[in-house]
């Protein structure tokens, strides 16, 4: 059987290393990607399993070749690379960062998120189906009793599964009273 031009077609493909926070524990291993794509885009149409290769699971002394994560019960998921392209970017959007403490099922994950200038943190989660990414964060996981505390872990980049957070707050130094890039009212003058 030949297989035509159309059908073997491929795009350019890049790896991404990601250490990914499931209901069920840490597990490590690589996602596949087409070069162009955004890994939030990638992760949002991953449909209901996300496919990660060379995987390594804690309760596994072995790497699997590959393994299907329920992406419902996904938590987070933290690219080893800082700089790797999230999201595509919004050239001429207005955007401000906000410092914000998600709690977890299994931890806290303390980082800023950037979203458009003048909105609410209650507006912006309204529309908020997929996963948030947080960027300079800490994970914290909850204490165990009978186990030593774990240590935070820093993530520069970490995609959270808006479905799975049980409560977001903004967390403001005092300095300001309101969300960092707010415009300022304008009242017409008569």
């Amino acid at each position: 059987m030949r297989v035509s031009p159309a059908q073997s077609y491929r795009p350019a493909q890049r790896w991404v290393s990601v250490d990914v926070l499931t209901t069920a524990g840490w597990a490590r291993g690589t996602l596949v990607l087409p070069q162009i794509q955004a890994l939030l885009d990638f992760i949002t149409g991953a449909g209901a399993f996300l496919k990660l290769v060379n995987a390594q699971l804690p309760q596994l002394v072995e790497p699997q070749s590959y393994m299907a994560l329920k992406c419902e019960s996904v938590l987070l998921i933290a690219p080893a690379v800082g700089n790797e392209k999230v999201e595509i970017d919004a050239p001429g959007a207005s955007m401000a960062p906000l410092k914000v403490v998600c709690l977890l099922e299994d931890g806290v994950l303390e980082g800023t998120l950037n979203f458009l200038v003048n909105l609410r943190l209650s507006d912006f989660l309204r529309h908020q189906t997929g996963f948030l990414v947080v960027r300079d964060a800490t994970w914290t996981a909850a204490p165990v009793p009978g186990k030593p505390d774990a240590a935070a872990r820093r993530l520069p980049v970490a995609l959270v599964n808006a479905s799975r957070i049980v409560a977001i707050t903004e967390v403001r130094d005092g300095a300001e009273p309101d969300h960092p890039g707010e415009l300022p009212e304008v009242r017409p003058t008569m």
